[in-house]
């Protein structure tokens, strides 16, 4: 079930965020909205265009490469099994 969060106004100049693309920024916002109360999700993709970007014209590839994006900044934890992911600092 979708959660109201609230974002920090540091968040728009934070280092790791900025270099992040427009699609990428808003599918980490995104993210917090649907994450559990510990703040982890399914690594699903396709959940993740749904949930996020129901009407836009943004493919699933553009989601995952987000995904790698977040991972690779470690704004994202994986799970060791891969099937879920965590907000870090949450």
């Amino acid at each position: 079930m979708p959660r109201k969060r609230v974002i920090s106004p540091s968040i728009w100049t934070d280092e790791k965020f900025i270099e992040l693309d427009y699609i990428t920024r808003l599918l980490f916002i995104g993210i917090w909205n649907y994450c559990c109360d510990r703040g982890i999700h399914k690594n699903n993709a396709k959940a993740l265009k749904a949930e996020i970007f129901p009407a836009d014209d943004i493919t699933v590839d553009v989601i995952e490469k987000g995904l790698s994006s977040l991972f690779n900044n470690r704004q994202l934890l994986i799970s060791e099994d891969k099937t879920l992911f965590r907000v870090a600092n949450w």
